[in-house]
């Protein structure tokens, strides 16, 4: 325990006039050394908690100058001007987003996300369906009938039209 050099005199002179309660009966010398213990250690608690204060006062500080100092950013968002641009002439413009049944006419129809213009739509995919095993055969043995698509192809076909009609309108 560090005790300022000042505070040693005033504290000097409490425990020997408590010296006296102790020669005099009214008090014992541990029930003197406790409170005098009590009292030191009292003091130094209370310096300990206003140094914790003046640190986490300072560390509050810096982390408010810190968080609102300009940032050194070369460019702003996620893309530089050049990668902005090599991407967006990469990216498909639409995507197909959900496939899902319609509420309110209970056949299957797809979400479409066309990105250029921040859109959505619903294309109706009622008539998508998988090739049958007589389409199948019928092809396989005699070459009859067109080639059987399988659903994805016909899905892309679908939305591609819509699309195509939503972007001519």
């Amino acid at each position: 325990m560090e005790l300022v050099s000042r505070e040693l005199p005033h504290l000097a002179d409490a425990f020997y006039q408590g010296l006296d309660g102790v020669v005099f009966g009214d008090i014992s010398m541990s029930q003197l050394m406790d409170a005098f213990t009590n009292r030191v250690c009292y003091d130094q608690v209370e310096y300990w908690k206003a140094d914790d204060r003046d640190a986490r006062a300072y560390l509050l500080k810096l982390e408010k100058k810190r968080l609102h100092a300009l940032p050194g950013i070369r460019h702003r968002g996620r893309f530089d001007s050049i990668a902005r641009d090599e991407y967006l002439a990469r990216r498909p413009v639409w995507e197909i987003v959900a496939i899902g049944v319609s509420p309110f006419t209970h056949d299957r129809v797809a979400k479409v996300a066309i990105h250029e213009f921040k859109a959505t739509i619903w294309v109706d995919l009622s008539g998508v369906k998988k090739p049958s095993e007589n389409q199948k055969r019928k092809y396989v043995r005699y070459g009859k009938g067109a080639a059987p698509r399988s659903i994805q192809e016909q899905i892309q076909e679908r939305v591609s039209t819509a699309v195509r009609h939503y972007l001519n309108n």
